[in-house]
Order: structure tokens, then sequence, then C-alpha cells
């Protein structure tokens, strides 16, 4: 669950900054997204918690399941139970992922039309409840130092946020011109079943351009808008309705972040310091160690 979360965090400026400046388009009447959170669906928060919980499970646990030794949780194991980690974990973390949909969103969502932003910050609420009950009983002492590639990975991670935090605070959607695969645009009135573990709802088979509610794009910057029956076109970014707003949101995004990783990573905690040398001493010092006090 912890993996899920971090995904989320991680993906957040992501999907709220690139969407605004229409690096894709989400299906405009989807009843699975159509429920958004600055134009990004509720789901799409849902979508990466459960997949990479699901990916995580699978990764660590058949590893156990199989190599049988008492292993750190990143200390190689052997070369067999790390493939099956690897395969299983790419195999069944979509089907894992997709069945965690069935007991919270399908049910509420489609029969019982709660908004998908419910469903989303119930499950998120659930997945900090659970973790936070189980981090007060955690195994795991002493923090794991981070060797030249962790640091490595720790600075991809302000290189992220701050690309992101960037692109609100100096750059300007309405200047994006994207053209690329879209929606198909066509008849309005067009129909298309969308079919649900429990319900069959439906959408639109087509963008109608005259009809649409995504704010993120328009076609200002094109002499007419594509003509019905075009799914390769060009869009145009619109200005941000309050920049400030954007401004204020991804910076609490990286500052979350900040204090998440940071904690994580780099804040050994005295106490733990502390446990680990009573845990030690109670043990009693191995040979060399005593050599080296003589």
């Amino acid at each position: 669950m912890a993996a899920g979360l971090l995904v989320v965090l991680i993906d957040l400026p992501y999907d709220i900054v690139s969407v605004k400046f229409v690096h894709w388009t989400w299906h405009d009447t989807d009843p699975n997204i159509a429920d958004r959170h600055y134009w990004v669906p509720w789901n799409s928060y849902y979508f990466h918690a459960t997949f990479a919980f699901a990916f995580s499970f699978f990764f660590h646990n058949v590893r156990k399941w199989i190599d049988r030794r008492k292993l750190d949780r990143w200390q190689a194991g052997s070369v067999k139970a790390e493939l099956a980690a690897v395969i299983v974990a790419a195999l069944l973390s979509f089907p894992g992922g997709a069945l965690l949909f069935i007991p919270l969103y399908h049910p509420f969502h489609d029969i019982y039309n709660v908004p998908g932003e419910v469903t989303a910050v119930t499950l998120l609420f659930v997945f900090m409840t659970v973790l936070w009950k189980f981090d007060r009983k955690s195994k795991w002492g002493l923090p794991e130092r981070l060797d030249t590639m962790g640091r490595t990975l720790m600075l991809h991670l302000i290189v992220h946020y701050s690309v992101f935090f960037s692109m609100v605070a100096f750059l300007n959607p309405e200047n994006v011109v994207a053209a690329g695969l879209h929606e198909p645009i066509g008849d309005c009135g067009a129909k298309t079943p969308v079919y649900t573990v429990l319900k069959t709802l439906e959408k639109r088979t087509y963008l109608c351009t005259e009809d649409y509610d995504e704010k993120y794009f328009d076609f200002h910057c094109l002499e007419r808008p594509p003509k019905n029956g075009s799914y390769w076109y060009t869009i145009c970014g619109t200005p941000f309705e309050n920049r400030a707003e954007y401004v204020l949101v991804v910076s609490l995004i990286c500052f979350v972040a900040l204090m998440v990783f940071r904690t994580i990573h780099f804040d050994y905690d005295v106490r733990f310091d502390i446990d680990y040398l009573e845990r030690k001493n109670k043990k009693g010092q191995s040979p060399k160690e005593s050599k080296k006090t003589k």
C-alpha cells in the first residue's frame, strides 16, 4: 500500500500539469473518467494506487514464497525466485489492480451514482490508515542508507517535481499546439455502450466539437475545427483560469513529497540509533569489533 501511495504522490504533478499542457487528452464523455480533479480523472489516482500496490505485492511476496530463506527486503534471492517474481508481477499486476475496482468503485459508482472523487479519496484514506496502523508496529529498525543509485533516483525526483513546478510558474499552456492522435470527431448523437463488471453504461462514440466539456483545449489556433471523421488532428492549449491556484497546488504537492521522501530516505531518528545500539550490545561484540576496541 505504501508503494501505491508513493506512486500517486509522484504521479500527481505529472497528471495535473501534463493534461493542462495538452500532452494528452481524455475521452470527453466516458463515465469512468467523468469526475475530474484539475481535468484529471479521479480514477487515474485510483488506478495508480491499486496497480502499484498489486505490482509491489506480487513482486515481493512471490520471491518470499519461492525462496524460503530469511532475506532482507532488497537482498537478492535465487535466480529462480527473482525471475518468478518479475514475471508474475508483470503478468498479475494488471488483473490484480483491476480486481480492486470491484469491491469499491464499481458498485458505488455504477449502481449508486457515487462520484469517482469519493471512491478515490476513500481508497486513498483506507490505504493511508492501514499503512499508518502497521507502521506503528514496523519490524524495520534502522532505515537503510542510500547508495549511489539511490541518491541518483532521489536526484531524479528533484528534477521531476522541479520541472512540473516550473511549467505552471513560468510557461503558458495557451501557446501549446498539439498535433497527434486524439478522440475521433464525428456524429454528436452516436452512442457506444461501456461494459463494466456490474452494469452497462454509455458514452458518446465521437468527440462533438459543438458540445464538449474539456476546457483544457480548444481550436483557437486553427482557422476551423477538424472535420468529422478526424482522429489525427491539432488542438490548442488554453490559458490558466488562475495560474496562482496551480502554483499553490503544485507547491503543496512538492512540499509533501519533500517531507515524505526525506523522512523515508534521509531522516535517521536518534531513537532508531539507540534501539540499534541496545540490540547490538545485548548480542555482544563480534571478535573483530573486540580487537578494534582493544
